[in-house]
């Protein structure tokens, strides 16, 4: 195999796994923060239905999907033209992580969401 797909795979595995875990930890702070905004509304006497279920974060999974899958199309493209312009994996991955951000604004713009 390659040394430069080798090394390319390691690197995405790492920046998943660097996500997903960063992911869990925004999860869990946000989760533990509205668990004790119920606990002291309820010290001070508000029924629990009267308090209102916020969607505190706006990028949902299926925008870091779009997101996360068009950057792979880029790299593999950017892969492919490698040998033509040696940054090519960079620029593809970054612009088509871009088109990819754009595409799930316009799907949540759509959707009502934004």
């Amino acid at each position: 195999m390659d040394p430069h797909i080798t090394v390319t795979l390691i690197f995405i595995a790492f920046l998943l796994t660097a996500f997903l875990t960063l992911g869990f930890f925004v999860w869990y702070t946000i989760h533990k923060s509205k668990e004790k905004e119920r606990i002291v509304l309820l010290e001070k006497g508000y029924d629990p239905k009267d308090i209102p279920d916020r969607n505190m974060t706006n990028f949902s999974g299926l925008k870091m999907g779009y997101v996360v899958t068009s950057m792979v199309i880029g790299l593999t493209i950017g892969l492919f033209l490698e040998e033509v312009f040696e940054a090519a994996p960079v620029i593809g991955m970054f612009l088509f992580g871009g088109i990819g951000l754009i595409i799930a604004h316009n799907v949540d713009k759509s959707n009502g969401k934004s």
